[in-house]
């Protein structure tokens, strides 16, 4: 983990080095899949009785700082850290279980996109869309909230 995020000093945007991290976790998981298995599946405090949880080392700790940092930009919501980071990277880290329970067969990389995409939609900063039905349409319309407090209704 921490050699995935040594890598990343030259990127400056917080959600791209988010990206990043992501992207090489598939990578790594096609890979490397029995080292992975091991993060994912060992219960540290077992053998590791006197060390910290796995969630408060240094790798865990520098995923929450770039959240943080992504957060003090402006480029993610305001909300607790736990939750924003667990919204970026829960989907990612499910997504590898399942495909080490080969629940999911295809190779990851192919799922780094839509994974990406679809965290973003739950922390982007003032990018809140929901859609909704008409009542006796089948027509849907957007909802946009922008940084100056108004909504724009797009049908």
């Amino acid at each position: 983990m921490c050699h995935i995020i040594i890598h990343l000093s030259e990127i400056v945007s917080p959600s791209e080095q988010c990206k990043k991290i992501i992207k090489q976790l598939f990578e790594h998981t096609e890979t490397h899949p029995n080292i992975i298995a091991f993060i994912f599946h060992a219960k540290h405090p077992e053998f590791l009785s006197d060390e910290r949880l796995l969630c408060n080392t240094s790798p865990f700790i520098k995923l929450r700082n770039t959240i943080e940092k992504g957060i003090n930009k402006g480029e993610f919501q305001e909300i607790d850290i736990w939750v924003a980071t667990t919204c970026i990277f829960g989907s990612a880290t499910r997504m590898i279980q399942l495909h080490l329970d080969r629940v999911i067969e295809k190779p990851l990389p192919e799922y780094t996109e839509i994974t990406i995409n679809t965290a973003w939609q739950g922390i982007k900063r003032n990018e809140y869309k929901t859609k909704n039905m008409l009542s006796t349409d089948t027509q849907f319309f957007t909802t946009d909230y922008t940084s100056n407090n108004n909504w724009h209704i797009k049908l």
